[in-house]
């Protein structure tokens, strides 16, 4: 019964695996309860049998060095192994090399926290109007927006950016783009 524990937490994705373990290691009586078949959350690899290549469908990388999650690989002595190369995207019905971040850069840049805060989608319709239906700038608010909410797992409708521009600034501390 769940009333037989002290804390339950919902999801069993890194964020509740990592505060089950600490609270059990505080002596403290957890239930986990989880929608899916299986932990991990958003983490997921599928391994391809024609191809012999993992498949990551969830994050694939860890971005820049978290001190929280380097230490528990070092603790678990879980090998590291820092990758580099091209980024390629599903497009068109195929692979193509992902040719649109600097374009998501130059959009996330321009937010800025010293004025009133408002949604990503306000600021990208007011900082980034395109009167003149211009297919590519709708492209890159599109990679922008999609970025957004996958990145950071949040509504671009809800989210501020204020929020984002302090993310990022986080994400720098981390050298997020390692």
């Amino acid at each position: 019964m769940v009333s037989d524990y002290d804390v339950v937490i919902v999801g069993a994705g890194v964020a509740g695996l990592a505060a089950a373990s600490d609270l059990s290691k505080a002596g403290i009586s957890i239930a986990i309860v989880e929608a899916r078949n299986r932990i991990g959350g958003r983490i997921l690899t599928l391994h391809d049998p024609p191809s012999g290549a993992p498949i990551e469908l969830g994050p694939e990388f860890i971005h820049g060095k978290p001190v929280e999650i380097w230490d528990l690989l070092r603790a678990s002595n879980i090998p590291m192994v820092e990758v580099e190369g091209e980024n390629w995207c599903a497009e068109n019905s195929g692979l193509q090399r992902c040719g649109f971040f600097e374009q998501i850069d130059e959009i996330l840049e321009s937010m800025d926290d010293s004025t009133t805060d408002e949604s990503f989608l306000d600021f990208l319709a007011r900082r980034w109007p395109n009167p003149k239906h211009d297919p590519a700038l709708e492209k890159a608010k599109l990679h922008a927006t999609n970025y957004v909410s996958g990145f950071n797992a949040a509504d671009p409708a809800l989210v501020g950016v204020h929020w984002l521009v302090d993310s990022a600034r986080a994400e720098k501390r981390i050298e997020g783009t390692r």
